[in-house]
């Protein structure tokens, strides 16, 4: 999808830039080889874009301008709670959620166009009161937290996974509505590393959820809110 995008919006001045969350830079490599993308396809793992621009979950975007301003703080990247219905074994989801999460992309993605067109005239493009009405300074967890992802990765790093995976845990307690935290942490086990994060434990901490969101609602209009669950 991104690299569809992007040969689309390139000519017209956006660039796209995606982000892979792994601590284990080998677990990302092949997902980032196979999208075969022509645009910067960067691994963070330590998770600073965690830390830096609010990332809680994935797919995520901000809305960057040329001048470096944020023109969209992050968000739902066209996906919301619709998605919960997924089966956890066969991985499908009913007609009509799947029908939601398609409309949804495609209006994010029709936002994001307008935007390239219209640049600050297009009603998608907040203006910086706005921005900086919908961006909080970050909780003091929120700050531990990101130190303990750090930590988790110079662990990794140096073949000390049994701490990373302890590091990284340590951040899912200070910020349990971060989803790249609690994914990094379920696949930081031996017998884990190199799988994707689809263990019991990650549909176990969903249903957790009970009638929170996955998926904060994106405040675009046209998009279809998450599902009752």
């Amino acid at each position: 999808m991104w690299q569809d995008l992007r040969a689309e919006v390139k000519p017209k001045g956006l660039e796209i830039v995606t982000v892979a969350l792994d601590v284990n830079v080998e677990d990302a490599r092949p997902f980032v080889k196979a999208a075969n993308a022509e645009h910067p396809s960067l691994i963070d793992q330590a998770h600073v874009t965690d830390e830096l621009l609010g990332f809680v979950n994935v797919p995520m975007a901000v809305w960057i301008d040329e001048e470096g301003r944020v023109v969209r703080p992050t968000e739902p990247a066209g996906v919301s709670d619709h998605f919960r219905s997924m089966d956890p074994e066969s991985f499908k989801i009913p007609d009509d959620d799947a029908d939601a999460l398609v409309a949804n992309r495609e209006r994010y993605l029709d936002a994001l166009r307008d935007w390239v067109r219209n640049g600050t005239e297009s009603p998608y493009a907040l203006s910086p009161e706005e921005v900086r009405e919908r961006v909080r300074p970050p909780r003091e967890e929120e700050l531990r937290a990101g130190l303990h992802a750090r930590i988790s990765h110079l662990l990794f790093e140096q073949g000390d996974a049994a701490g990373a995976k302890r590091h990284m845990q340590a951040a899912v307690e200070l910020c349990p509505e971060n989803w790249t935290y609690r994914r990094q942490a379920m696949v930081l086990d031996p017998d884990t590393l190199g799988t994707l994060n689809v263990q019991p434990g990650y549909w176990e901490a969903m249903d957790a959820l009970g009638d929170n969101a996955f998926y904060q609602p994106i405040d675009l209009p046209g998009i279809k809110q998450g599902r009752e669950v």
